[in-house]
């Protein structure tokens, strides 16, 4: 990394870069960068110098980086919940009583029609749609859903096999 005389530098173009990283490659930069910045502060301090104030803001924005990206690893699997439940829904072929009118994007999936958060993560452990004439297959990417600890579905038309990803 090069260095530079002011962190705004830092800020306009190498924020930029990070963001269009995937989360494992913008972890591994961060964390080698928080590094750099900490041993650069370190010696800094040996030769009786305060950090400069382009190292703290560095060091601020690393640490700014890293509560990001732990709260996108934690939202990921949210998320992949939300998206195991739209390809549940696809194949669904016949919904009447609107039964999965409200699983779209307008609410979050956890207060969705038929479906059960769990309080503590917000995530995904009941799917209840008993008897609601549903006609489709089940999708794999139930499979996703690893909290999910009870899937109700009789008295609906379910057509070919339970999906060995649900196991």
């Amino acid at each position: 990394m090069q260095k530079v005389g002011s962190a705004s530098i830092f800020t306009n173009s190498y924020i930029n870069v990070l963001f269009l990283m995937s989360t494992k490659q913008r972890n591994q930069t961060l964390s080698v960068l928080f590094l750099h910045t900490v041993l650069d502060m370190g010696l800094s301090h040996w030769s009786s110098a305060p950090p400069s104030s382009s190292s703290c803001m560095l060091a601020f924005i690393l640490l700014l980086f890293c509560g990001f990206s732990v709260t996108s690893v934690v939202g990921g699997n949210n998320q992949m919940d939300r998206l195991a439940l739209l390809q549940f829904k696809d194949k669904i072929t016949h919904v009447p009583f609107r039964v999965m009118a409200s699983w779209n994007n307008s609410i979050h999936f956890c207060h969705w029609q038929g479906v059960i958060c769990g309080c503590r993560h917000q995530r995904l452990t009941t799917i209840n749609l008993p008897s609601f004439k549903l006609v489709g297959s089940i999708s794999p990417y139930v499979g996703n859903l690893s909290f999910l600890r009870n899937l109700t579905l009789q008295n609906n038309s379910f057509l070919f096999e339970i999906p060995p990803e649900i196991g």
